[in-house]
């Protein structure tokens, strides 16, 4: 599972602004009057130039690029036209010639503060954020007072996960012009991300009132209803009901006949999505139903073409089935290596035909992998144009493996592109979108009552579901001293994301620490922010204190690092402790693949058993506890024993291999998608929505 500081699509970007009733009229009637103009002078570059502007602000793209670049043929020093050209392909989503061309207007004019903040911004959206952050700066020094530039810059850092950071400049561009309501927004998403939820919706009240119709900052208003760190388990329930309100509060404001709203709504889609709904201990089948059915209504109004019944593509005797798989992660990434990768290079292609769509910006040794592995490899095409394309390829069978991780599949997903559409456990959640069809699970994880959890129909794949490699990973040989950790001194590694320790449970910290008085238990600092990791350890500290004990004495916290750093803390630690009702999954595995001992409780829900499952395919369950009571005495007991964790470590290799490169749920996978072909025709009409 991918925590927000590891997925696409949680940084607070500007969103497209719609352009109101009365400036559209406005920017019609200047439209007729530059057409009249270029009537009578066609070869008027600076009237093309007008021209093409005006058709980007009644958001026609396509037709303002050609006139843009027959303004430069006309007059090719004109590098106002040239920087407008630039930014058109970015929005477009040319981001390669965006690139050059906006290199082009800058080496013509190095001192425009504009170019230089669009030249930025498209190096921002490929990925190179250290040069985006030099152009960004260097168009701040030009223009030191540049809201946008300020904003842009508060985006790149949260882009790049520095919270801290991207606050400073958005405070910076909100000092700068307080009624700028992107920036106020862009603030309160700051401000969110560091668990400052009081003072965030400030800002993004602040944002509404200055612009009504700014969808953006309605819908990061309803969002920011969902804590990150929760404080206390007597919140959970009150915050849950401000979110279902909130949410219901906008669908009441949102006119669905109203062009303008909708297109602007659909813009945002997935920038802000309510992922920490998941880390409650709840079941989010009905709020999840309602957030998922109004996205796919406000698709369906915007995109018709896309929202419409699929006919499934005739199944002919010797042909393949046709299979794509959408995702932002065909990188170095959980999504990646379970499941993608392992379904992708097993299915037979004697019977399958692998199509990947790749809904990210960036790419590494595994895109590489994965253009090599599947039959189709598609990327680099902008959103709209991508949804026909998948349309078009008139594909059996569907699969997002884990909607609500990046904005693009969570918006693919509302759409009805495929007969047959699936969500997977990439983020084990129900998408509550009645255009996904099928939750595609695992045996071992699903609980007795499962399929009460998703509005989806659930498939339960045999054993974990995938087909899954170890990681190998160059480990350095490093040591405690190396790490700063006590040398004599039994280490609980406690290594999910902070978000996933739920309130209620933090009393088992000290209650193992009464019993293992050497216990030193060590957590991981949240990504995003110092001030959340100061909320949880402050909050643990409550739990320590209620028992009468010190929570300095026993708790640590390490910085995030790579997988290779990781993996070699792990072998140094004694025990993984397993967090509860939303266990580890890729850092379950790869610390059981340096034998490290790893107890678990057994969960309500699909996601608070992923460890639970791997266990029991390894025959390791004396590791499983089934109460709280017995996690608590097996980690006591775990930890006081050394000859146990010693023995456990050598019974782990010879297991591990029972994880590795299960062949039963591939076949299974294709069973799934041959039955799901056939039943087809069964089932598919109650599953349209109304455009």
């Amino acid at each position: 599972m991918k925590t927000p500081e590891e997925k696409s699509g949680t940084k607070p970007v500007a969103a497209s602004k719609q352009v109101s009733p009365t400036a559209r009229e406005s920017w019609d009637q200047n439209l007729e009057r530059l057409q009249e103009m270029l009537r009578h002078d066609p070869n008027n570059a600076s009237a093309l130039n007008d021209l093409a502007q005006a058709l980007l602000k009644l958001e026609r793209p396509g037709e303002a690029e050609k006139l843009f670049r027959r303004a430069l043929e006309i007059n090719s020093a004109f590098n106002v036209a040239r920087s407008n050209l630039g930014q058109t392909l970015r929005l477009l989503g040319h981001f390669e010639e965006a690139e050059q061309v906006l290199r082009d207007a800058a080496r013509a004019d190095p001192g425009d503060p504009v170019i230089l903040n669009r030249l930025a911004t498209v190096l921002s959206q490929r990925g190179r954020f250290p040069e985006a952050e030099h152009f960004y700066k260097e168009a701040l020094r030009l223009s030191p007072e540049d809201v946008d530039v300020l904003n842009n810059l508060g985006s790149l850092m949260s882009d790049q996960g520095k919270w801290d950071e991207s606050e400073q400049w958005f405070r910076a561009a909100v000092a700068s012009k307080p009624g700028h309501a992107m920036a106020q927004c862009n603030l309160g998403l700051a401000l969110a991300a560091r668990g400052m939820q009081a003072e965030a919706e400030q800002h993004f009240r602040t944002a509404v009132n200055e612009d009504p119709d700014y969808y953006y900052a309605r819908i990061t208003y309803v969002i920011n209803k969902l804590p990150i760190i929760i404080d206390n388990e007597s919140e959970i329930e009150p915050c849950r009901a401000e979110y279902q309100k909130a949410l219901q509060d906008l669908r009441d404001w949102l006119p669905l006949d109203d062009a303008a709203k909708v297109r602007a709504a659909t813009e945002t889609v997935g920038w802000v999505h309510p992922f920490y709904l998941a880390y409650q201990g709840k079941n989010d089948r009905e709020l999840q139903a309602e957030y998922g059915g109004f996205l796919c209504e406000i698709m369906a109004r915007r995109y018709p073409q896309f929202a419409q019944p699929v006919d499934m593509p005739p199944v002919q005797q010797g042909k393949p089935l046709r299979i794509g798989i959408v995702s932002a992660f065909f990188t170095n990434h959980s999504n990646w290596k379970t499941p993608i990768r392992g379904w992708i290079e097993n299915i037979d292609r004697t019977r399958f035909q692998v199509i990947g769509y790749h809904a990210g910006s960036t790419s590494d040794s595994n895109t590489e992998t994965a253009r090599r592995i599947c039959d189709e490899f598609v990327e680099g095409l902008p959103f709209e144009a991508l949804a026909r394309k998948i349309r078009d390829d008139a594909l059996h069978v569907l699969i997002f493996p884990g909607i609500g991780l990046d904005h693009i599949s969570i918006k693919l997903a509302a759409l009805r592109l495929a007969p047959v559409q699936c969500n997977s456990w990439g983020h084990p959640v129900t998408s509550g979108m009645p255009t996904i069809d099928y939750f595609l699970s695992s045996d071992l994880m699903e609980p007795d009552d499962g399929q009460d959890h998703y509005t989806e129909q659930l498939v339960r794949l045999p054993n974990i579901s995938i087909h899954y490699l170890p990681p190998i990973y160059a480990v350095p040989p490093l040591t405690r001293q190396d790490f700063g950790l006590p040398k004599d001194k039994v280490l609980y590694c406690c290594a999910q994301s902070l978000f996933k320790y739920l309130p209620q449970f933090d009393y088992i910290f000290p209650r193992i620490a009464q019993q293992v008085q050497d216990a030193r238990f060590v957590f991981f600092s949240a990504q995003k922010s110092t001030a959340l990791t100061d909320l949880f350890i402050q909050r643990v500290a409550r739990a320590f204190e209620v028992a009468g004990m010190d929570a300095s004495s026993h708790l640590i916290v390490m910085p995030r690092m790579d997988n290779a750093a990781f993996q070699a803390a792990a072998r140094i630690c004694d025990v993984y402790l397993d967090s509860i009702e939303w266990s580890g999954c890729n850092t379950t595995l790869e610390a059981l693949a340096c034998h490290l001992p790893v107890i678990t409780y057994r969960g309500s829900t699909m996601r608070g058993r992923h460890t639970y499952s791997f266990l029991k395919m390894m025959g390791l369950d004396e590791l499983i506890a089934y109460d709280l009571e017995s996690y608590v005495q097996l980690a006591i007991r775990i930890g006081q024993d050394a000859s146990m964790r010693e023995r456990i470590r050598t019974e782990i290799p010879p297991r591990l291999l029972r994880l590795y490169a299960d062949m039963k749920s591939v076949r299974a996978l294709e069973t799934f998608f041959q039955n799901a072909v056939v039943s087809y025709s069964d089932r598919i009409p109650d599953r349209i929505l109304d455009a």
